[in-house]
């Protein structure tokens, strides 16, 4: 992680974060763990191997785990809601720490002329 920015660290993590509660959330259930824990530890490795492009296409992988938290957040209650809404908190993480470079460029300080 030396020589990573901060936005990727925080994504790097975030991902992992979103696997771990998917695992806790299908516990014992293998299959969905697979389909649904891989991919952002997928993107996780990516990004650890400095994948260029790895974090966008994260950020872009995380709107629909977004979608997923906010149904499962309306869909259940007590535990399993709790879990969704980690996995919310952690995609809006991932969003933003991936988009952040992006958006410096764009909205932050210019040169004057």
């Amino acid at each position: 992680m030396k020589g990573m920015s901060g936005a990727h660290k925080t994504v790097l993590v975030s991902l992992i974060g979103i696997a771990a509660l998917y695992t806790l959330g299908f516990q014992g259930h293998w299959l969905r763990i697979m389909f649904n824990a891989l991919p952002p530890l997928l993107f996780a490795a990516a990004i650890a191997l400095r994948v260029r492009t790895a974090t966008f296409w994260a950020s872009i992988m995380a709107l629909f785990w977004f979608s997923y938290g906010v149904m499962e957040t309306w869909a259940w209650q007590g535990s399993a809601r709790l879990y969704a809404l980690g996995i919310t908190a952690l995609s809006i993480v991932v969003i933003v720490a991936g988009s952040w470079a992006g958006l410096i460029a764009r909205f932050g300080k210019r040169p004057q002329d």
